[in-house]
């Protein structure tokens, strides 16, 4: 796995590192950004999570973690920042 720098986070794009949930039939994936192109953001699975409770919960800890942010992906081509409640 890879490490990512905590950095200021000022354009409200998905960023390498970045973590996304995505709800899924059988849960939920959770997902670190690799990179970005044209083509959209290339993610590695990192997890997954049976409720939206439990996903929110872990994702949360590895943003803080890496300092990234968190998305929702409901599909499609636009992921949609995650609240901060924490």
């Amino acid at each position: 796995m890879a490490d990512f720098e905590p950095r200021s986070i000022t354009a409200n794009v998905c960023q390498p590192g970045d973590i996304s949930v995505t709800p899924m039939p059988t849960g939920y994936e959770i997902r670190r950004a690799l990179r970005i192109s044209a083509q959209g953001a290339h993610w590695e699975l990192i997890t997954t999570a049976s409720s939206a409770m439990s996903a929110g919960r872990h994702a949360r800890e590895l943003a803080r973690n890496a300092g990234t942010r968190i998305w929702l992906d409901f599909g499609g081509s636009e992921l949609i920042p995650m609240p901060d409640t924490t």
